[in-house]
């Protein structure tokens, strides 16, 4: 009986030990100053200073120019992107066209008789030519 009370008593304070030392990892270390040790540590840290507009930025006399403005000139403006633009037009003016019926021809029978006389009368000029 007295081993089982042994062993008991050293399993007790073995995971009292494993307790503690796991309590122990968990805590951080208290944090330190790292200006403690330095002689300019009670200096306050410098606030950052923009740069002040121009007088024109400052009293315009009508309203600034935002970015989103400023592309949009950009974009009416820029000759590639008009050329670019031209060709889009072009391309979708062509689409549309094939997409619609021919123009109507009225062919008669008057008008067929002057198309082959007419090339007729060029065949024999072309070859009455001296050459």
């Amino acid at each position: 009986m007295n081993r089982i009370k042994l062993a008991a008593v050293f399993a007790l304070q073995f995971a009292l030990g494993a307790a503690l030392a796991a309590q122990q990892q968990q805590q951080p270390p208290p944090a330190q100053d790292p200006h403690a040790g330095h002689h300019h540590a009670n200096i306050a840290p410098l606030e950052p200073k923009f740069p002040r507009m121009g007088a024109a930025q400052e009293h315009p006399q009508g309203a600034l120019l935002t970015l989103d403005q400023a592309q949009q000139i950009a974009r009416e403006n820029n000759p590639t992107l008009r050329q670019a633009d031209a060709e889009i037009r072009a391309v979708k003016a062509r689409q549309l066209q094939a997409g619609l019926y021919p123009n109507p021809r009225w062919v008669t029978q008057a008008m067929k008789f002057a198309e082959a006389r007419l090339a007729a009368v060029r065949k024999d000029s072309s070859s009455s030519k001296p050459s």
